[in-house]
């Protein structure tokens, strides 16, 4: 478990990062709740939450991690999401499932909960590169990373494909 903090002073929030390993879905089950939100961090996924088919994506790869995140102030309360996966490239990781509980959204903490992704990533042996998938319905996302420095490299259908040197 580690503390994150925001940058910015009119938005002071400090994060607990906890690393979500051996993965449980449980944490997560509780976390999507509702359709939309759901659809937003992973539009193919089952509704109501299949912790089975989380554990598929989880459990694929031995550097697959999932990171939960709440507030300082709030610690067992649950605020945040997000997971690295490997997949086809041997130098990069995917951030994937990021996720904000929507009172939470609008005060830096996605760009937060990426931020910690990327300092745990340049640990990582080998890797040299993150990439993220973004869909076009998602403009507050898609400003998110592009502020963080990824760069669009393909689309297809709504999805926009970025990615960013680390």
């Amino acid at each position: 478990m580690c503390s994150v903090q925001s940058c910015s002073p009119e938005k002071s929030v400090s994060l607990i990062v906890q690393e979500n390993f051996p993965f449980d879905p449980l944490p997560l089950a509780d976390l999507f709740t509702d359709r939309e939100d759901l659809f937003l961090v992973y539009p193919k996924a089952k509704f109501p939450f299949d912790p089975e088919e989380w554990k598929m994506f989880m459990n694929s790869h031995s550097l697959n991690r999932s990171y939960l995140f709440s507030n300082v102030n709030q610690p067992l309360k649950m605020i945040g999401h997000g997971a690295l996966l490997k997949r086809e490239r041997q130098d990069t990781l995917w951030v994937s499932f990021i996720y904000v509980v929507p009172e939470q959204r609008n005060k830096g903490i996605g760009k937060m909960i990426v931020s910690e992704l990327e300092a745990l990533v340049r640990k990582v042996e080998g890797i040299q590169r993150l990439a993220l998938t973004v869909r076009d319905y998602n403009p507050t996302a898609m400003h998110c990373y592009l502020n963080l420095g990824y760069q669009e490299f393909q689309r297809e259908g709504t999805a926009i494909k970025m990615e960013k040197t680390v």
